[in-house]
């Protein structure tokens, strides 16, 4: 939503992107994609930024919808782009991550892992920028901090435990308090440390949504087990 402007910004699984006016519905721009889009959209004051699952990560002018840029990225881009001083971070569904200019589209750098052989979920986390790094988790079970300058790795650390498959890292990492708190498919929800990520506590449930947080309690759903609230240190 852009209260500014008063519009609204939606994608769709008809291949494309629609402002509509936020009183009455009424379409104001659309433009049309190569595929579905089924992540967020992000609006940093003038401009509108989508990830469609044709690979693509598109700019657009958010009063006029005239497209400022677009980067080609390898597979699909389902989850939402994150903004951080000037940059925009985005997975795709290829296991990469990719930094880019936020005002030319220009590729700043790239991270990737190999995707496991092993039965995977295969969801769609954003990455999560705090200060100079930046936290994702990837299909094979590892959660990795990278440089947000550069992408250079500070740690990488494998929350796969013992499962031997849908050990995803599919949630959007939290940084709550002075922790990091992110959850694995089959293993589980964890607390680290975000300087190097060793593991504070493990809460153990399957099928982990990404966590939420308030006060001294976090949230989060689990596909067979329903809502749980657990305090800060994982009771």
């Amino acid at each position: 939503v852009d209260a500014e402007r008063g519009l609204v910004y939606a994608g769709g699984l008809d291949h494309g992107v629609h402002a509509l006016r936020a009183d009455d519905g009424l379409p104001i721009w659309r433009f049309q994609t190569l595929g579905a889009v089924e992540g967020a959209i992000v609006l940093d004051r003038e401009v509108v930024y989508v990830g469609s699952d044709d690979g693509a990560l598109y700019a657009f002018d958010a009063t006029t919808g005239a497209q400022r840029w677009v980067y080609h990225a390898h597979g699909p881009i389902a989850s939402q782009p994150v903004y951080a001083d000037e940059a925009l971070y985005v997975r795709s569904g290829e296991d990469r991550i990719y930094a880019l200019d936020a005002h030319t589209g220009k590729w700043k750098w790239q991270y990737d892992r190999e995707a496991p052989e092993s039965f995977t979920i295969r969801g769609y986390p954003s990455p999560l920028v705090v200060g100079n790094r930046v936290y994702v988790g990837f299909s094979d079970g590892y959660l990795a901090c990278l440089s947000a300058a550069s992408g250079d790795v500070a740690w990488a650390r494998s929350l796969a435990g013992d499962a031997t498959r849908f050990m995803d890292v599919d949630s959007t990492p939290l940084y709550y308090q002075g922790a990091l708190y992110v959850s694995a498919y089959a293993p589980g929800v964890y607390a680290l440390d975000p300087k190097d990520g060793s593991t504070r506590w493990r809460f153990d449930v399957e099928g982990a949504t990404s966590v939420r947080a308030r006060g001294a309690r976090l949230y989060f759903t689990a596909t067979k087990s329903g809502l749980h609230a657990l305090d800060l240190d994982g009771h």
